[in-house]
């Protein structure tokens, strides 16, 4: 059976910048904030004409592990898993696999 676990931990920043919603359509933009603004807007939107900007700063982190284990000198089944994540997002996966040599062996001996 063999292993192999990691990780690291960093900061992240980013800033984004105040855009239009439609960027260099001047008339779209008015046309969408006279829309949503109309005189009886039944759901009472209210107009968005630019996607605000932010900065953020925050930790970002990152953790793997994996384990192996050998079936016979040829065959390996295993699992592993992997978290990443920082600020609002987060990202998991955990996967299964089934090594199979097609000529010698997995360790480097022939049979």
């Amino acid at each position: 059976m063999s292993y192999q676990i990691g990780g690291s931990v960093g900061i992240q920043r980013f800033d984004e910048d105040t855009a239009d919603v439609f960027p260099g359509q001047a008339g779209n933009t008015n046309l969408l904030f006279q829309r949503l603004n109309a005189v009886g807007n039944p759901l009472g939107a209210t107009a968005l004409t630019q996607h605000v900007g932010q900065e953020t700063t925050s930790i970002g982190f990152s953790a793997y592990g994996r384990m192996e284990y050998a079936v016979s000198e040829k065959t390996t089944v295993g699992a592993g898993a992997r978290l990443d994540g920082a600020a609002d997002w987060f990202e998991g996966t955990a996967f299964l696999f089934l090594r199979q040599a097609l000529g010698g062996s997995l360790y480097g001996s022939d049979e």
